[in-house]
């Protein structure tokens, strides 16, 4: 079996000309994120399992539905994003992800049997620090899934070290402070992703 790289989180793993298309546009298609570099350097296939608006739970299930295809010399990198996102079942039967971000919307996801206020206070209960225990659970599963595979964890948000990430939080640039707010974005920019792919090169290499 070939090698290969699998990532799975949000968006701050998703190609940028499908999570922020004006900033593909703006750099003429070239910009590349972390993942992409590191499948081009180290010349294996990449499996992106990443998700915009994801919640760690459906970034822990997402994992779990493709933990039988990965195979022992695969790499895998993880990025976790807040715990106050959470899931929901909507009227279709389907998991849907809520997150503070898009609140304003929840009228056009068809749930019927739970209120606009309720998910509000769900939000508010999710800033309990026992949710972020949850998180420190899930990382602990996935390394004992995959005793022999390098496994990087990291993230966007500061968790003040209370949770075991391989690496630590990096305040990077965004594509908002590269364009000056033109483009009003906090995810990171082609630059920052360099630097992450430099880390996790590293990282690679020295395992």
């Amino acid at each position: 079996m070939n090698k290969k790289l699998w990532i799975f989180g949000d968006s701050f793993s998703n190609l940028f000309y499908d999570t922020q298309p004006d900033y593909h546009k703006l750099k003429n298609g070239n910009a590349k994120i972390f993942c992409e570099l590191l499948s081009e350097k180290l010349n294996i296939e990449l499996k992106l399992n990443s998700t915009g608006g994801h919640s760690n739970e459906s970034i822990f299930f997402s994992f779990v539905r493709e933990l039988d295809k990965i195979e022992n010399d695969d790499i895998v990198i993880i990025n976790w994003t807040e715990p106050l996102r959470f899931r929901l079942i909507n009227n279709s039967e389907n998991f849907m992800d809520i997150n503070t971000y898009h609140l304003n919307l929840y009228e056009d996801y068809e749930i019927d049997n739970i209120s606009k206020n309720t998910i509000r206070e769900l939000l508010v209960h999710r800033g309990t620090k026992n949710y972020v225990s949850v998180l420190c659970d899930y990382i602990k599963i996935i390394k004992k899934s995959l005793p022999e595979n390098l496994i990087i964890h990291w993230s966007w948000i500061d968790f003040n070290g209370k949770v075991p990430l391989t690496i630590d939080y990096m305040d990077l640039k965004t594509i908002k402070d590269e364009t000056k707010g033109q483009i009003n974005d906090t995810h990171y920019n082609d630059e920052s992703h360099f630097i992450l792919f430099e880390v996790f090169d590293k990282l690679i290499e020295n395992n």
